[in-house]
């Protein structure tokens, strides 16, 4: 059975929001998951006004709130259904969150700009951040079957609680290839003494350093038995390289943790960077070692 049994949804009915509810219903019909559907009624002023009310308003307050049991085609699937009005989503959702238990969050994944970037941080970042639930960031993208699900670990730090939290990422990942009859890949990114940027996997015997990163990839997913074929390393920092894999495998979800390092250098640490979710084009699981490790 799968570990996410209570879902909840939300959306500012975007133009991504027709997709993140049929992938919400798909996922919580698969799990046997009950399923919150938040449908978020966002102001209509735009610009400074917008960012200004958000700023004025209380995450508390939220008005005209309903909820209802839906009569829904598939009578296994337990679905519930809320409207509210909020300032921004993300008011929205932690308001949500401190009124009922949900073990899975699941929203629209958005495209930013990179100027948008640079100078403040996204919706999808800041609720991340803040979500103390796992975190699943739909695209518009269909899940296929014999898709591919990617996984992407750190295995140079091996602490016994990092290690604890790289089984419980590839043991969340199985479950979720198995449920959704996906193909499932590992990578593991590390730092090239040269800093090169490069794909490497047929010469890693012939390099020390490559021989010790397939040792503890090896060794890190041994007990799910996992072909080698399906072990990847790459060179490079992850916010280039996890991009590029899910491109190149055609992955329909990318697992991964975030937030696991605070210190200046956690980019170089295989930290789930904000550039990094924006670059990825297909789903996202974002896991942090609080959602999973007690």
């Amino acid at each position: 059975m799968c570990r996410f049994s209570r879902v909840l949804v939300a959306t500012d009915d975007g133009h991504q929001a027709k997709p993140a509810l049929r992938k919400a219903v798909q996922f919580a019909n698969q799990s046997h998951a009950d399923l919150t559907v938040l449908r978020v009624s966002l102001p209509k002023e735009h610009g400074i006004g917008a960012k200004i009310l958000q700023l004025l308003t209380p995450c508390h307050a939220i008005s005209h709130q309903r909820q209802k049991q839906p009569i829904y085609p598939d009578k296994d699937l337990h679905l519930l259904l809320k409207h509210c009005h909020a300032p921004s989503l993300a008011c929205a959702v932690l308001n949500e969150l401190s009124q009922r238990d949900y073990d899975l969050l699941i929203l629209e994944h958005h495209e930013y700009s990179a100027l948008k970037l640079e100078f403040s941080h996204s919706e999808d970042w800041q609720l991340l951040q803040q979500s103390p639930l796992p975190v699943l960031f739909v695209s518009a993208e269909p899940w296929l079957d014999a898709g591919n699900l990617l996984t992407a670990l750190e295995v140079e730090d091996e602490g016994t609680q990092h290690q604890q939290f790289n089984r419980e990422l590839l043991d969340i990942s199985d479950e979720l290839a198995q449920l959704f009859r996906m193909d499932m890949h590992l990578l593991s990114c590390y730092h090239a003494r040269d800093m090169s940027v490069s794909f490497d996997f047929n010469a890693a015997e012939h390099h020390d350093q490559i021989s010790e990163q397939w040792r503890r990839l090896r060794q890190t997913s041994g007990h799910l038995g996992i072909e080698d074929n399906h072990l990847h390393l790459a060179a490079g920092l992850p916010d280039d390289m996890v991009p590029e894999a899910a491109r190149r495998w055609h992955s329909n979800l990318v697992v991964m943790g975030a937030n696991e390092h605070t210190s200046m250098l956690s980019a170089m640490k295989g930290r789930a960077s904000e550039q990094l979710l924006n670059q990825l084009r297909c789903d996202v699981l974002a896991l942090k070692p609080s959602n999973l490790l007690h």
